[in-house]
Formats: structure tokens, sequence, C-alpha cells
């Protein structure tokens, strides 16, 4: 299913390169044909030898490792300007944005807490262990820089919603890991 629906989403990204109505038309409209797509190819694919699934698992461990560096990157750019906006409100006397700017800062922070907490209980084996105290390290380095202006227009809320999303996709790892230490 998983080469079924990237082969999908590969379709689809080469219809939107090319623009126009033709692109348009792919992307919002054909369910029906995405979905005979999607089950056609599903069940053609069961005739296919195994070593074209194995070449194609060794591709995806690398382009998985540039698609999660997007997503880091995307992460950025969201939290950067979703709290340079809130600070740009704060600053034309919108008092509301200050508290929530400080609440959703809290909240992050109490989410990065009780993540931690929970891979430490669950996940006690000396990787884990190591893989947490360098989250956390690198989770306060990073609020320590920002604290200290190393970068002028830096942001905690950047900074603690993408350690999040790195303990949590360390969570996520740990969890699919069939090592029971």
């Amino acid at each position: 299913m998983s080469f079924t629906l990237a082969s999908l989403h590969l379709l689809l990204m080469l219809f939107c390169l090319i623009g126009g109505k033709c692109a348009k038309s792919v992307n919002e409209n054909g369910f029906t044909l995405k979905f005979i797509f999607v089950v056609g190819l599903f069940i053609g694919l069961h005739f296919v030898n195994n070593d074209f699934f194995y070449s194609y698992f060794q591709v995806s461990k690398y382009i998985s490792i540039l698609f999660l560096l997007f997503q880091v990157l995307m992460l950025i750019d969201l939290f950067y300007l979703w709290a340079e906006q809130w600070v740009a409100n704060y600053n034309r006397d919108q008092e509301c944005y200050k508290y929530l700017l400080l609440s959703f800062t809290v909240i992050l922070i109490a989410l990065y807490i009780y993540l931690g907490v929970i891979i430490f209980q669950h996940f006690t084996g000396p990787t884990s262990i190591v893989l947490s105290c360098i989250s956390i390290m690198i989770a306060v380095l990073f609020i320590v820089m920002i604290i200290c202006r190393v970068r002028e227009n830096g942001s905690v809320l950047t900074a603690l919603a993408l350690n999040l999303y790195s303990l949590y996709v360390m969570w996520s790892g740990l969890g699919s890991n069939n090592d029971p230490s």
C-alpha cells in the first residue's frame, strides 16, 4: 500500500507541476479515478516479485530522510511566521496576543515535559535513555540561545515546537523498534 500511495502522490505532484486547468482538475476532482488507480495498482502489485519491494524499501529509507528534513523546514517556517504574526499583533496594542503567545509556549513546554517523562518511563533501554538525554540537552541549548539573544529574531515558540516534534519523532522511532531493551 505504501508504494501505491507514493505512486499516487508522485503522479499528483507531477500534474501540479504542469499547472493550469488540467492540474487543478486532477488535484481537486477525479476522486473516482484516484480510487480506481489506488485499488488497481494495489491489486496489481500483488503479482510483482518481492525483489522489487526490497529495492523500494532501500530507496525509501533515504528518501524518508529528505522528507523529514522537508517537514522540519516547513515546521520552522510555520511556527516562526505564527510567532512573528502574534508578536506583530501584540505590538499593535492587542493585549490578547501576549497571553495567547505565553499560553501556547507554556502548553508546548508542558507537552515536551510530558512526552519526555513518557519516554523515560516506557523506554528504559540504554539507547533510549541516551537519546532522551541528548534531546533534552538540545532543547535546553535552544532555549538558552534564544533567551541570551544569540539570534535577534529567535522565537521560543518555534524552538519549543521543533523540539517537541523531534521528541515525537524519537518516541515514534523507539516505539517501532522491536528490540525490547
